[in-house]
């Protein structure tokens, strides 16, 4: 009745459906905004509402309403009983959580040693059977296998070496200095810094070094509490002040007058310094590697005589080499790509 006005209301009865609009009340459900009523002229019938959407709703709802309104407090009362209920229902449940963890039994001194035993065993067996695949693959396998399994652990390792390579790259550095510096083209006029360096370097790193080993020795497989990580550390930090004392103590014995100046057979080995280590690395791959020889997995004590060969039988052919030539075949190289321009080879 209120959205269809009487025609005796007139323009009376449209004005307070205008006023209604501006008060809008509480709708039900599934009540819709009320329509605005036409406004009738004085004299004229009033023509029958256009049929629309929100009219059509606005009287479904009005005609429902006696209907609608027990559900609509049904559902009230339910809504309240859900909202009611929700954090009484919650708080139980994390109380019970809670009770469950605290009557959870704590695991005793012994329960943890076993535990512990038996990671330490499980690391121990996985350790044995990498090492057992590493064996097979290095001293049997082809070229492809051993590139395969290096290529899977190089993220591994690669991770585990960038902190080391943050040390060489400052030891790079450090010998950049020595050399821009001018000390290193004039030893003689710096042999005070470098007898400097040689007594105070070499008992600090080496002290700190020692100091290193008696935490460990070595890394047991499987075992995170061996202290090695630690031992590792403590090393690191002795290996600068050791490096010092070392050049400073070479230095020393290059200018040195006694049988100590032997050291200067040394001296081709470093004027071809890149080509000997590469030499090195072309050596140690096809002596060791299943591909070759295949003789990887060889004892520490033997692996020290190898070194002593190879280095001894480089010793050799760099003197003979700079005796023919003005540099080694790869500082030749290096040297025109670095300045554009081919070097003189032959003396």
């Amino acid at each position: 009745q209120h959205f269809a006005p009487d025609p005796d209301e007139g323009v009376v009865a449209s004005a307070r459906n205008t006023k209604d609009e501006k008060q809008p009340a509480t709708p039900l459900p599934s009540a819709a905004p009320a329509a605005k009523a036409e406004v009738k002229t004085a004299g004229e019938p009033t023509p029958a509402p256009a049929p629309t959407t929100q009219g059509t709703q606005v009287a479904e709802s009005q005609a429902a309403k006696p209907a609608d309104k027990n559900d609509a407090e049904k559902l009230a009362v339910k809504s309240d009983a859900v909202k009611n209920s929700a954090p009484v229902n919650a708080k139980p449940a994390v109380k019970t959580d809670k009770t469950a963890e605290e009557k959870k039994p704590k695991k005793t001194k012994e329960q943890r040693a076993t535990e512990r035993k038996e990671e330490r065993e499980k690391r121990l067996a996985e350790n044995k059977e990498n090492k057992a695949t590493e064996l097979r693959i290095f001293n049997q396998g082809s070229y492809y296998e051993t590139v395969i399994y290096r290529a899977a652990r190089f993220l591994d390792k690669a991770a585990g070496d960038f902190g080391f390579a943050m040390i060489l790259i400052g030891m790079f550095m450090l010998g950049v200095w020595f050399v821009r510096s001018g000390v290193m083209e004039d030893t003689r006029a710096h042999l005070p810094l470098f007898r400097k360096m040689a007594l105070i370097g070499l008992p600090l790193g080496i002290g700190i070094g020692l100091l290193g080993s008696m935490i460990a020795m070595s890394h047991t497989p499987g075992d995170r509490h061996d202290g090695w990580g630690m031992a590792r550390g403590v090393s690191t930090i002795g290996n600068l002040p050791a490096c010092l004392g070392y050049v400073g103590m070479v230095v020393l014995m290059l200018h040195s007058s006694t049988v100590l100046s032997f050291i200067r057979v040394l001296g081709p080995v470093g004027r071809m310094a890149l080509t000997n280590y590469l030499t090195q690395s072309l050596i140690c791959s096809i002596y060791f590697y299943g591909y070759a020889m295949g003789h990887w997995g060889m004892p520490r004590a033997q692996q020290v005589l190898f070194v002593l060969a190879v280095y001894a039988a480089q010793i050799a052919f760099s003197h003979w080499w700079l005796s023919k030539f003005r540099y080694g075949p790869m500082e030749w190289f290096w040297r025109g790509f670095t300045y554009r321009q081919i070097p003189k080879f032959r003396r």
